[in-house]
């Protein structure tokens, strides 16, 4: 017997349906965990976040699925638990309705945890969401679903990592579009065919602020997701989809039609997509064992570096202007002077790298001074 869902329980319980939605808002990448009955036709917004365009692909190729895998054991001790709770509706009975909010709270957790890392693991999160709906009719549920979710997404992390590298992190005057559409055709097995459909025109909000409403506050503010103010409202191209491979051809082709460019970070040498300067040397990952992120160390190490780099720079062109001086009063030829300038930027940029100290470079352009 389906049991009859309480206010709260609509708010972080899927109901029959469960899908995957996605879209593009400018410069960002839209995600929502989206759910409703049989029967109505409006939908619920059980997980959302927003990423920078091209963030979340440039992330998902060097995610540690391990951190994902460190989740079964948990995953097995709640699935057990659902097996042992009561079909048709428990409220009444003494223990059960608590047992039954808290086992599943803690299922949504799992799926929670899981989706923080990266938003391209919505195929997993939606297993995990989905083992409520097959409680709910009265099924025994196990992990094979959420295990076979996981294989996929291994293989996709793979393939995607091969493509980004080729396609994204080429020369900035490649046509991306055109080489990943040629490469569908010579090397099918690397450069799958995109395909997707369930595109549907919507009313979405630009920027999201606000909070969780103090009915939902306590527990379920972990899960709400749902509400908030808008600054703006515009129509979006959604993908509604259940099918993973939808969900990457959709994000893949708003790659190679915005022609996007990846670079590699400087601190930690992975790919990245510069988001507000075209410019940006450092990635925003977290280093591993450390609360800073590339771009905060690559800024203390630049920092470290212009300290030594602008007084060597400084003291080049003062020595610079002082010789080629010499040239109009007849005390250095222009041969000499190319021979010294070269010698001078040799060390200039030694200096710039380290390699010479700045008060070894200073005595040496002083060396000739004359007197």
């Amino acid at each position: 017997m389906k049991r009859k869902l309480t206010f709260l329980e609509k708010q972080v319980f899927p109901s029959d349906k469960l899908w995957i939605a996605t879209y593009q808002e400018a410069n960002y990448e839209r995600f929502e965990l989206r759910t409703n009955d049989e029967t109505d036709p409006f939908f619920r917004i059980l997980w959302k976040r927003r990423r920078n365009f091209g963030e979340s692909m440039a992330n998902f190729i060097y995610e540690d699925l391990d951190e994902i895998k460190k989740e079964l054991p948990r995953l097995e001790e709640v699935i057990e638990r659902i097996n042992d709770l009561p079909y048709g509706d428990p409220v009444g009975k003494s223990d059960s309705d608590e047992d039954y909010y808290q086992t599943f709270l803690d299922l949504f957790e799992i799926a929670q945890r899981i989706l923080m890392i990266n938003p391209l693991f919505l195929p997993i999160g939606v297993e995990v969401f989905r083992l409520y709906i097959v409680h709910d009719q009265d099924k025994p549920v196990s992990s094979k679903a959420v295990l076979k979710a996981i294989r996929q997404t291994e293989k996709k992390q793979a393939l995607y990592k091969k493509i980004f590298e080729d396609i994204f992190a080429e020369d900035p005057d490649t046509d991306r579009l055109s080489k990943y559409l040629n490469g569908t055709m010579s090397e099918k097995k690397n450069y799958p065919a995109i395909r997707y459909g369930g595109i549907t025109m919507e009313p979405a909000e630009r920027t999201i602020t606000g909070g969780v409403p103090n009915e939902l506050k306590g527990r379920h503010h972990r899960f709400y997701n749902i509400g908030g103010k808008a600054n703006e409202m515009f129509v979006a191209e959604v993908l509604n989809t259940e099918s993973a491979d939808e969900l990457f051809s959709f994000w893949m082709s708003k790659y190679l039609k915005a022609q996007m460019k990846a670079r590699p970070c400087k601190y930690c040498g992975r790919l990245f997509v510069p988001f507000l300067r075209q410019d940006s040397e450092y990635c925003d990952r977290l280093i591993e064992g450390s609360s800073k992120t590339c771009k905060e160390l690559g800024a203390v190490k630049l920092y470290e570096r212009r300290k030594v780099e602008e007084p060597a720079v400084k003291e080049y062109k003062r020595a610079y202007k002082t010789h080629f001086a010499r040239i109009a009063y007849g005390r250095m030829t222009e041969e000499d002077f190319r021979a010294w300038s070269e010698k001078a930027r040799q060390l200039r940029d030694e200096c710039r790298d380290g390699r010479l100290s700045l008060v070894e470079f200073i005595a040496w352009l002083d060396s000739d001074k004359l007197r």
